[in-house]
């Protein structure tokens, strides 16, 4: 279990830097990867003492940060692909649409 959780806190850390890069191409396979490691995890059982479990704890914490980590990075570009979305929809203040939601320009 520690190794999955080891190699999920290295997914994020890739994660992160493909996020800063926008490499849309490294982020899906980043995704994939995270994905397959947190189904791994909740297929696995922690055991053993007191200080292996406390050490599982601390580096779960970390992948909790991390995690919470990108999506701050992730959540203002959303919004800001969000307001182009809709100013190209015309949705933005009630203006006129620019374009058709099958994409025709639009004059009203």
């Amino acid at each position: 279990m520690e190794s999955t959780i080891t190699e999920l806190i290295d997914c994020l850390e890739q994660e992160h830097r493909a996020l800063l890069a926008e490499d849309v191409a490294a982020l899906e396979s980043i995704v994939a990867r995270k994905e397959r490691l947190l189904a791994a995890l909740s297929s696995q059982q922690a055991g053993g003492d007191r200080r292996t479990t406390a050490a599982l704890g601390n580096l779960l914490t970390r992948a909790r940060a991390l995690n919470q980590r990108n999506a701050a990075t992730l959540t203002p570009r959303m919004a800001f692909n969000r307001v182009r979305l809709n100013a190209l929809h015309g949705a933005r203040n009630g203006d006129a649409a620019v374009y058709t939601a099958s994409g025709a320009f639009s004059t009203r």
